[in-house]
């Protein structure tokens, strides 16, 4: 081995010396890539757990007790394919707000109310002609083929000229209990 001048020597227990310290340094640069390892892949169980999806089930009314969501899940039950409006409409027949459904092409004005009882005090011997729509503003809503289906805490109003649209509807509703 050649030595140059600039080179100092070593002694022995300085070479020890750094060769302790570079394998503690190397010791401590294994566990933290290991420690790193681990932490990253319980990251990932963790979310990978905390973001599945149980198996929705869509909740079931109870029994003169439906909301929105239980009439629509009835009509698409029937293979109705159905989407929610964006208004509302009033009727002075009427003392809950109608929300607004199209139902294959056609609007459904859906009056829910606390219980069947209620609907069918304030809803008995209504005909679809005794109800008129309006909007919040007081603008008249127009029904051109208005059908009226009532049934647990539902009062429904159809517009629709189809046969096969208004005999579903009619279905759904009056069996809902």
């Amino acid at each position: 081995m050649k030595r140059y001048p600039f080179q100092p020597v070593e002694s022995r227990d300085q070479s020890q010396s750094q060769n302790r310290y570079r394998h503690w340094l190397s010791t401590f640069l294994f566990l933290l890539a290991f420690g790193t390892g681990v932490t990253a892949v319980a990251i990932y169980y963790v979310q990978s757990r905390a973001t599945e999806q149980p198996d929705l089930v869509q909740p079931t009314s109870v029994p003169g007790e439906y909301d929105l969501g239980g009439v629509v899940a009835a009509l698409r039950d029937r293979d109705l394919t159905v989407e929610y409006g964006r208004r509302q409409a009033r009727s002075s027949a009427l003392s809950p707000p109608a929300q607004t459904l199209t139902v294959d092409d056609a609007a459904l004005y859906i009056f829910i109310y606390p219980d069947a009882a209620t609907r069918a005090t304030e809803a008995t011997g209504l005909t679809a002609a005794d109800i008129r729509l309006a909007t919040a503003t007081g603008t008249p809503v127009p029904v051109t083929v208005p059908a009226l289906v009532m049934g647990s805490n539902i009062v429904a109003l159809l517009d629709s000229d189809s046969t096969e649209v208004r005999d579903k509807v009619t279905q759904t509703i009056t069996e809902l209990r």
